[in-house]
């Protein structure tokens, strides 16, 4: 059966050119090295190897400030490797129906470990893989520290995004949002752990940026978050169909229309097409409501150009990354 979508992109002010293939390999080898310090690659090849490829294209393109071989580029690849490994590791344990008060327990001790407030770790019970996830986190916290001069002072926002998902996540594993949920409140947790938001905030910090408060708790700004989870999430649930079929992933917001409210597979990939088109024109609305709105604050000026990459940059992963291979025909234009 042949299945059709398209979707608008946001044209961003810097986006880096193609990466090479030695280029790729270079980052790739600079994280393995990383990755073998604290989890078994061996015990999981395939997977482990699927997950480096697919966090050097990532990285390289959501973060075009920085050079490929710069020691923010480095922090940025571990971080946002941790981020989509410890998604794996929460996926596969509530998979295994683990108890919400053990996933309860990991994550407070991971969100310690940002801080640089935990230092030891207390095993959770049916989650032997959470004290490499625990160990690997302390060292992006020193890393971070030594990156910036005020950690404290600009993290919280990153704290607080991975919170947000975090509690999206321990709410799943009490109740299975597949269920009979609206398609509202399906797509408003979708979002969440769609947690583009936390890349963004992770690259404000690579540049020592703080957004101020006022800013932070706006609608626009809110909204704006939201926005960016919704394309990075959506985009993810239309080119990554044939995949989460196959394995039977709920967290698909397409999967959730057919399987759920048994809507004809086209129609649904044209509904969540439309869905991206109409978050896209609203954030380019909202954005330029916020910077005049927000004028006096030309930070955001740089959050945009930020925000506006990273949106773009990520759709490149389903181009180029062995974990995306099974994405079917994308082609890229503007």
């Amino acid at each position: 059966m042949r299945i059709k979508g398209e979707f608008p992109r946001v044209k961003p002010r810097y986006a880096r050119e193609e990466v090479t293939d030695a280029e790729r390999d270079s980052l790739k080898t600079q994280l393995r090295t990383w990755v073998d310090k604290f989890f078994d690659r061996e015990a999981n090849t395939v997977y482990f190897e699927n997950l480096i490829d697919v966090v050097a294209v990532f990285t390289a393109y959501i973060n075009p400030f920085h050079e490929l071989g710069s020691s923010e580029m480095d922090l940025a690849m571990k971080t946002f490797f941790w981020m989509w490994h410890t998604d794996d590791v929460l996926e596969m344990a509530i998979e295994r129906n683990i108890p919400f008060s053990f996933v309860d327990q990991a994550l407070y001790q991971f969100i310690g470990a940002l801080r640089g407030k935990a230092k030891l770790f207390a095993d959770v019970q049916g989650c032997p893989g959470f004290r490499k996830l625990f160990n690997s986190a302390q060292t992006i916290h020193e890393s971070f520290e030594k990156h910036s001069f005020s950690f404290e002072d600009i993290s919280e926002p990153f704290i607080e995004a991975v919170q947000r998902y975090y509690a999206a996540m321990r709410w799943y594993s009490v109740e299975r949002i597949e269920g009979a949920y609206s398609e509202e409140t399906f797509k408003y947790w979708r979002r969440t752990i769609a947690f583009l938001d936390i890349f963004g905030m992770a690259i404000l910090m690579l540049h020592r940026v703080k957004i101020p408060n006022q800013v932070l708790i706006s609608p626009s700004f809110i909204r704006i978050h939201t926005i960016a989870n919704s394309m990075a999430g959506f985009t993810n649930d239309v080119l990554g169909l044939s995949k989460e079929f196959k394995y039977g992933q709920r967290d698909n917001f397409l999967v959730f229309k057919v399987l759920q409210k048994q809507i004809p597979i086209q129609q649904a990939v044209s509904e969540v097409c439309t869905l991206i088109e109409n978050e896209l024109e609203d954030y380019l609305m909202l954005r330029d409501a916020m910077l005049y709105e927000f004028s006096h604050h030309p930070i955001l000026v740089k959050y945009v150009d930020i925000l506006e990459a990273m949106i773009d940059g990520h759709n490149k992963i389903y181009l180029h990354s062995q974990r995306h291979l099974s994405a079917g025909k994308v082609r890229l234009t503007r």
